[in-house]
């Protein structure tokens, strides 16, 4: 007589659970993260180790193929089952061992199945103050949180967004321990590993590293703020390299979110701070490890304190400027205004003394690139930044269209500073309207608005 000790595979230690329980009661069986070792052998091993574990007799399958029979007959020992996880990949491939289940994840009635509403917040906040525990009110702390942490919308069908529940409750121990807003705003836990998307967007082509088409999607996103994709369901690991497949697995990855309907189709955003940061973080990462650019992170951070509380704004973008100029391999991803400030917002963001916002509206016009200053962080910050920028194409320069130029610049800084919250943005900070003028890589002119 065998016992479940006797048995070594999983997927022969399920059979024996079905079988034991069979006729004698149900199971109620949960996965999470069903994905994740799959996602890691993706990402580590390749794909034909991957392939190896999902199809024919690969293991992985089995074991799902174990699971649905558990499910058949109508004396059935599995009456319910529920998985969860990222990637849309994996059950894919197992379609044809594992019909049986039904994808909910944007079905308009669980939608705040996962996260918090700011109803949540709230209650939370609320209550950690009635306990001494937080000194602020709750109102304050949602302002402060929402731009971060809000904003996830799983069905176009729906409308209440969603907090990240993770970073919304990192936010509140954090606050806790010293009742000051913590000067790392990203709970580095959640943060999806670079390792599973460097895949996607970089190639290896005989042992040399490319990015690829969806590295451009990157920026593309970056550029414009957002990108109309129907969110595909599931796909298989032969496509997930495809753009529109892609773009699905940033949304399902949380790097996206939805933002409304446009001739049919979703359109996705990035959906607060904290990823738009991430997405800087990837772009920095791909530069580096294509060998397209490389730069002193310790020498930018050393300038950026100058930035920051001298007021020194010159040596920063000097040494941004002499950097591209070096690194001959960036010119090929370098090419018009929203690819420059694409770029620089890229490397502005490293630094934690800044919100860099870009196309904020100020004056019913839209600036290039806003630095707020990150007082809750750091209340000691003295400068503030709005910067304009200028591209023009190596064919186009000539004296009269680079004066045009920093005239445009001029007109355009001069409206944004009058609007009326402004000064509320820049928190009392000393506020410098720069003027930079691109030609391809090379800095060509770099001033300080004139003043009124």
């Amino acid at each position: 007589y065998r016992t479940i000790k006797d048995v070594r595979q999983a997927s022969e230690i399920l059979k024996y659970v079905i079988s034991f329980v069979k006729n004698k009661g149900k199971i109620y069986l949960l996965i999470d993260e069903y994905d994740n070792f799959t996602n890691t052998i993706i990402s580590s091993q390749g794909k034909e180790r991957y392939m190896a574990i999902t199809h024919g007799e690969g293991f992985y399958r089995h074991f799902f193929n174990v699971i649905k029979a558990g499910t058949t007959g109508s004396d059935a020992p599995v009456s319910k089952l529920f998985i969860t996880g990222v990637s849309p990949v994996t059950m894919d491939d197992l379609t044809s061992g594992f019909n049986i289940g039904d994808n909910i994840t944007t079905d308009p009635a669980f939608n705040e199945m996962a996260g918090f509403t700011e109803k949540d917040i709230t209650l939370m906040l609320d209550y950690y103050k009635e306990e001494g525990l937080i000194k602020e009110h709750s109102d304050s702390l949602t302002e402060i949180m929402r731009p971060w942490y809000n904003n996830y919308l799983f069905s176009e069908y729906e409308n209440n967004r969603m907090y990240n529940s993770d970073m919304a409750l990192y936010f509140i121990k954090e606050y806790m321990k010293i009742n000051k807003t913590p000067r790392d705003m990203l709970d580095h836990n959640i943060k999806t590993d670079y390792k599973k998307l460097k895949y996607l967007i970089i190639t290896d082509i005989e042992g040399r590293y490319r990015v690829n088409g969806n590295f451009d999607k990157l920026k593309k996103i970056l550029e414009e703020g957002q990108i109309e994709s129907d969110i595909v369901r599931s796909f298989s690991v032969d496509r997930i390299i495809n753009p529109e497949n892609f773009i699905s697995l940033l949304y399902y990855f949380g790097l996206l979110t939805i933002n409304g309907i446009h001739r049919g189709k979703p359109v996705l955003t990035i959906p607060n701070e904290v990823i738009r940061q991430l997405y800087y973080e990837y772009i920095r990462d791909s530069y580096y490890d294509t060998n397209i650019f490389k730069i002193d992170l310790f020498r930018l951070g050393e300038l950026f304190t100058k930035f920051a509380y001298d007021g020194r704004w010159e040596e920063l973008f000097l040494y941004l400027s002499d950097e591209m100029n070096k690194q001959t391999a960036l010119r090929d991803y370098i090419q018009g205004e929203k690819s420059v400030q694409t770029f620089l917002r890229a490397y502005l963001n490293i630094s934690n003394y800044y919100i860099t916002r870009s196309e904020s509206e100020l004056n019913k016009g839209y600036c290039d690139i806003l630095m707020l200053p990150n007082l809750l962080s750091f209340p000691d910050l003295l400068y503030s930044y709005l910067l304009e920028i200028k591209y023009i194409s190596l064919s186009e320069y000539s004296e009269k269209r680079l004066k045009s130029g920093i005239l445009e610049a001029e007109e355009e800084l001069r409206r944004y500073e009058q609007d009326r919250d402004l000064k509320q943005f820049t928190g009392g900070t000393k506020l410098i309207k720069i003027i930079l003028v691109f030609c391809g890589v090379e800095l060509k002119y770099k001033a300080v608005a004139c003043e009124q």
